[in-house]
């Protein structure tokens, strides 16, 4: 798959309030590329068959390739599309409702720029049987060129035996790095006792005292100051630049990525952020605006005309509503690093702790 085909996809979706504006725009302006460029012949609605009927309503897209064992089609995957902004937790009840008979190995969700990818026969609840999640808008090309080939490659679908095995095998992968996770976040937090002794030994041998003379609490409370901005394994630290927001790691390359994706999780945090923050005086810039919905309003008229191109530097977000919010991202990394301490203190997060928020430069 061509990285370059992404980011078409993410001008596209940038520039697409006004035209991508229902699922059938989205399917055909984004999913129908991606699809194509994977080698299924988008053309064929035996294949690729719309609003697919179920025992619950119908799927949007049903991936029905012949099955090479038996000869006879097979439903490898489903797809339901929505708009932008709106694939949260309804549309993910819904889809699942559709495949609850129907043994399907793999669900996708996706409003063309987020992409939820799932393993419905597994055990656990929906949220827990999400296998991985890509954004367009925001992810690294590479990311979401890799995902998506990994799941929806034409090659894979030949047995649909084998490709439920293979997304078992990706589901098992997936818990196993997040209770890896879990385990983590407890021992350099301090919740775990068996990191706290080890630390109790290696004081009382360097210091040549006894355990019992130590400040326990002490320990547990340095434990917790000096560790807990490592709270997720650091080796992400080392690969990638990214930031933290609430414990979960978000890969991304440029600073105006970086402000995409804090803007999108601060508003599904605290629906009303965008409105607040917009209102406020910490949204006021020497000459500008650093959110508006109006992107007209975000710089001054000398600066428009002097810089035709004004808008490269504003990225889209929506909020919890579906609204479209603007970010201005002209700014140095000083000043984006300013800026995202005042957007992340607006919704009550510690800065600079990646439980609440840290970037990573």
């Amino acid at each position: 798959m061509d990285e370059r085909l992404i980011a078409n996809l993410k001008n596209q979706l940038i520039r697409g309030s006004s035209t991508l504006y229902n699922e059938h725009a989205i399917y055909f302006g984004v999913i129908v590329p991606v699809l194509n460029d994977l080698k299924w012949n988008t053309s064929d609605t035996e294949e690729i068959v719309p609003q697919y009927a179920t025992d619950e309503g119908r799927v949007d897209f049903a991936l029905r390739p012949i099955d090479k064992q038996t000869g006879r089609r097979a439903n490898f995957t489903f797809i339901e599309v929505k708009q932008l902004g709106k694939a949260d937790e309804e549309a993910e009840r819904q889809l699942f409702r559709y495949a609850f008979h129907e043994g399907v190995p793999l669900l996708i969700l996706t409003d063309g720029a987020r992409w939820r990818f799932y393993h419905p026969l597994s055990a656990g609840s929906l949220s827990e049987r999400m296998i991985e999640e890509i954004n367009l808008l925001s992810d690294p090309e590479e990311k979401c060129t890799r995902i998506l080939q990994k799941y929806l490659e034409r090659s894979r679908y030949l047995s649909v035996r084998d490709f439920d095995t293979f997304i078992k095998q990706e589901y098992n992968a997936h818990v196993q790095y997040q209770t890896f996770r879990r385990i983590w976040q407890t021992l350099v937090t301090g919740e775990d006792t068996g990191l706290i002794e080890l630390i109790l030994n290696r004081l009382a041998s360097s210091l040549n005292v006894p355990i019992n003379q130590l400040p326990i609490d002490k320990v547990r409370q340095w434990l917790t100051q000096e560790l807990s901005l490592s709270a997720t394994p650091p080796l992400l630290e080392e690969k990638q630049r990214g930031l933290y927001i609430k414990g979960t790691f978000y890969a991304a390359r440029r600073l105006k990525d970086l402000g995409r994706i804090l803007c999108e999780k601060l508003a599904e945090i605290d629906s009303s952020f965008p409105e607040n923050f917009y209102h406020s005086r910490e949204n006021k810039g020497s000459k500008r605006l650093y959110i508006s919905p109006d992107p007209d309003k975000m710089f001054p008229a000398t600066f428009r005309e002097k810089r035709p191109d004004w808008q490269q530097y504003l990225v889209r977000f929506t909020d919890k509503q579906g609204k479209v919010w603007w970010l201005m991202t002209h700014f140095s990394q000083k000043t984006a690093k300013d800026l995202f301490k005042r957007l992340t203190l607006a919704v009550g997060l510690p800065w600079e702790n990646p439980q609440g928020v840290k970037v990573i430069l």
